[in-house]
């Protein structure tokens, strides 16, 4: 990733409206005195439009942040022309990269099919202005460009105050890094990275060394592989260890991010104690924060949860109030204490395993040899001619079968959970492997459910929904398809951890092809948050529990049982609703249908 902020920034809009007036604004500057934006929805491909008095050309502006930026293009352009727009040039702005053939080719083509002149702006040539001769619009839109990315070179930095965390890492760690900004900006932190906050034109070198030398009051240092034979890194490192002798062993903290050979490393460097983020960054930041916190490192942001919210695009995002977030992990109460093995007669292979994996939760540990929590329906024991071959305390023994415990359980678990929703009627899909909501399962096809907090509600566990496209309709269907995943690290035991996909088919219950599937889904989808998602997980829950607090399969000794009620969390802090709701998202312009097609709801989620 380039050290450029503001080709960040823009490759990270989330607010559309801004964007839409940050470039009415750069055009405005470039030779368009008379834009007159437009913008918002049902706009038909027209953001903005702009009439020169002198020679009387119309010149229609669109504006785009999606990457397929040449399907944008073309869509904006058939609108234009399709409600009879007087246009002379298009002025397409978007935030995405495209080659210089690929710029070429859209503008003949454009001039072949429409008959108008095309001047296309990308992210290149955006981010070229912005920090030339237009740098000064950058103040303009916090929202877009983060102002605590920028103070260090833009707004100065105060001399005589030292509270910058300095965060160095080489290209590689850039994940990692910006992670660790924003985390520590939220924390109160100032922090510094050099993906953020550098702009082209500076001098890199110069730069962090007069931040970590002037206005720095920690270092942290990122140790990896790449980081070890970055050259610039190594400089950068030794410089700040220099500086650490003046101020203390406090200022220069070591981070490993993986693994590396600590024998290419100076000897000082070598037998340092390094914070590990390798294995865990929970881990790793909680170590972090306590090493920044019994050193006294100053913490100058009150607000930095606002301050961090900011670099995600929306401010006053986040309110300093605690709120309770509910998960898609639902917990295991009970799992059954022995795992039972069978021999079989019958050589399981690979068409036997995917017919019994609705019926029978088993682990074929050799062709002959299976393991399973629950004995195996009669007709399987007849059919593949099983018997007992001994059994197995799980969590009293590591390993058993040459299998980890531990691991088998996890996998034996999963597998039950398949059987319990076949056996609640769920159908298997034999190419794709989905586990769905047949139709007419349900009555009416619908879900009931019940929240924690003792709300009711109700969702489509099947749905049909029609496209239209060059005059004619066409209807497909779609059905919920829960995906069962087990997680070990959440609680005593196991966590099952639901998602929900869904099985698109035509109306007569044939697969869709998977380019089809692709923008059905996109379009079915895009109206569907974290509201929506929560809905349909909760209620495919009730729906295995039958309305009861845990959903179970077997009995006794074999009873596995899952509760209903997800995990919760209660953090310190909340996201202002009423922030979102008055943001102004172009929603289509971010998630593209096939083709422009209009779709039309029948069967929208209800939710008490």
């Amino acid at each position: 990733m380039a050290a450029d902020p503001v080709v960040t920034c823009l490759q990270d809009v989330t607010d559309y409206t801004q964007f839409e007036r940050l470039c009415s604004d750069l055009m405005t500057l470039e030779g368009y005195p008379k834009l007159e934006p437009l913008g918002g929805f049902k706009d038909s491909g027209r953001d903005a439009v702009h009439t020169n008095t002198a020679d009387g050309l119309t010149s229609i502006f669109a504006y785009s942040v999606r990457e397929d930026w040449r399907k944008k293009l073309d869509e904006d352009a058939g609108k234009i022309r399709g409600h009879k727009h007087i246009c002379n040039r298009l002025v397409f702005i978007c935030n995405a990269t495209f080659t210089a053939g690929e710029r070429d080719k859209a503008i003949r083509d454009v001039k072949r099919k429409y008959k108008w002149d095309l001047e296309v702006y990308g992210l290149e040539r955006l981010g070229g202005m912005l920090r030339g001769r237009h740098r000064h619009l950058i103040g303009r839109y916090p929202q877009i460009f983060t102002p605590a990315f920028f103070p260090p070179i833009i707004a100065g930095i105060d001399p005589t105050v030292q509270d910058f965390v300095f965060i160095d890492h080489a290209e590689a760690d850039t994940v990692l890094a910006v992670w660790l900004a924003r985390r520590l900006m939220a924390e109160g932190y100032r922090s510094w990275c050099q993906s953020l906050s550098l702009l082209a034109g500076d001098r890199p070198a110069e730069v962090m060394e007069r931040i970590i030398r002037n206005h720095a009051c920690r270092v942290v240092a990122l140790y990896s592989e790449d980081a070890i034979r970055d050259p610039d890194a190594i400089t950068r490192r030794a410089f700040a260890q220099s500086v650490a002798k003046e101020r203390g062993s406090a200022f220069f903290l070591p981070v490993s991010v993986g693994p590396f050979d600590r024998q290419k490393l100076d000897y000082q460097t070598r037998g340092t104690a390094f914070i590990p983020f390798e294995s865990s960054w929970a881990g790793g930041i909680t170590q972090l924060l306590l090493a920044l916190s019994t050193g006294d490192c100053p913490r100058p942001l009150p607000n930095g949860p606002d301050v961090a919210a900011q670099t995600l695009g929306l401010s006053g995002l986040i309110r300093n109030m605690p709120e309770r977030l509910l998960s898609n992990c639902f917990p295991v109460r009970r799992v059954p204490e022995v795992i039972h093995s069978f021999d079989s007669r019958q050589v399981m292979n690979r068409d036997r395993r995917r017919r019994l994996r609705t019926r029978w939760a088993f682990r074929d540990v050799t062709p002959n040899r299976l393991v399973s929590f629950h004995p195996p329906p009669a007709d399987i024991v007849t059919d593949l001619g099983l018997t007992a071959a001994g059994s197995c305390c799980w969590q009293h023994c590591q390993e058993w079968e040459g299998l980890n415990t531990w691991h088998l359980a996890m996998e034996l678990v999963r597998k039950s959970l398949t059987v319990c929703g076949a056996r609640r009627g769920l159908v298997e899909d034999q190419e794709s492997g989905l586990l769905f909501f047949p139709k007419d399962l349900l009555p009416q096809n619908r879900l009931d459910f019940c929240r924690p907090n003792g709300a009711t509600g109700r969702v489509q566990a099947v749905g049909e929904r029609q496209v239209r496209r060059g005059g004619t309709t066409a209807h497909y269907r779609y059905h919920l398809a829960p995906m069962f995943f087990v997680r070990g690290d959440l609680g005593a035991t196991f966590t099952v951890v639901i998602k929900v996909r869904l099985h698109l088919t035509d109306i007569t219950g044939r697969l869709l092809p998977k380019r089809s599937v692709n923008a059905r889904r996109k379009q079915l989808c895009k109206s569907w948050w974290n509201h929506e998602w929560l809905s349909r997980t909760l209620a495919i829950a009730w729906f295995l529990a039958d309305g009861t607090d845990e959903f179970t399969l077997g009995s006794g000794e074999h009873d596995l049982a899952v509760a209903t009620a997800p995990l919760s969390w209660e953090v310190p802090v909340g996201i202002d609703e009423a922030v979102l709701s008055a943001s102004v998202l172009e929603r289509g312009d971010i998630l593209p249908g096939e083709d422009d097609d209009e779709y039309d709801d029948h069967d929208e989620a209800q939710v008490a």
